[in-house]
């Protein structure tokens, strides 16, 4: 009887690279055959639609040894100018806003009203009540995200460059597979941009590698982008 492969658990004993060579090797195997299956391409598989897309969790097999599988997250350089943009808004509303008082606003998001339907009769579920939102004078009379909104904005319209890290970082941890992170300089993912880092890792030994690359942000940023389109089916629910 086949020994059934599971990638849930998060305990520190189960995690990929501590597991049985014949563990990774049926891995390995159930993940060559959804390649070979899938639409994008012949190198990864993955669950996301790489449509206007500026992120996506991709899985790739290593060249030099098969017993590793590389379990991704891969985003554009864009991506990383407007998250390091936002945390810095944050960082910034964090420093004049205190904390107690940004949890009293919140608190007020949970009042609820019963919902009743045409005839009256109570329906199973209640409404969340959202009040005003508060205005702060140390924010200059805006919202905390009318703020952090500005805040982003007049970053993301600066002529001066950010130093993006592109390449990539391993993660450790993770109970399928050897976890990395992955920034490309692209406008958008696509099965070609994806490839073409593969093959470049690979060519490069499978050593992670991040330089500090000087981008401007610009202004034509694509619009109608998508973030992770998860319509495929998980990879991870065949194998529970």
């Amino acid at each position: 009887m086949a020994k059934k492969v599971s990638f849930c658990s998060r305990k520190k004993k189960n995690l990929f690279e501590n597991r049985p060579k014949w563990y990774r090797s049926e891995a390995v195997v159930l993940l060559k055959n959804r390649i070979r299956k899938g639409e994008d391409s012949d190198l990864f598989y993955t669950h996301d639609v790489l449509d206007n897309s500026v992120w996506a969790d991709i899985l790739f097999l290593s060249n030099k040894n098969r017993f590793v599988i590389y379990n991704a997250t891969i985003i554009t350089h864009r991506m990383w100018i407007e998250d390091y943009c936002q945390q810095r808004a944050f960082d910034a509303l964090y420093e004049r806003v205190s904390q107690q008082d940004m949890e009293q606003e919140i608190l007020q998001f949970t009042s609820f009203e019963q919902e009743y339907d045409a005839n009256g009769r109570k329906l199973p579920f209640k409404r969340m009540i959202f009040p005003p939102e508060k205005h702060y004078p140390e924010l200059g009379g805006l919202t905390r995200f009318e703020f952090v909104d500005q805040q982003v904005a007049k970053m993301l319209a600066s002529e001066e460059p950010f130093m993006v890290p592109i390449g990539s970082r391993f993660l450790k941890g993770y109970a399928y597979g050897t976890g990395m992170d992955i920034v490309v300089e692209s406008d958008e993912l696509t099965a070609s941009v994806i490839d073409a880092f593969i093959q470049q890792f690979r060519d490069n030994g499978e050593v992670p590698e991040q330089n500090l690359t000087p981008i401007v942000y610009g202004s034509n940023r694509i619009e109608n982008w998508q973030h992770s389109n998860a319509i495929k089916g998980d990879l991870l629910d065949n194998f529970s």
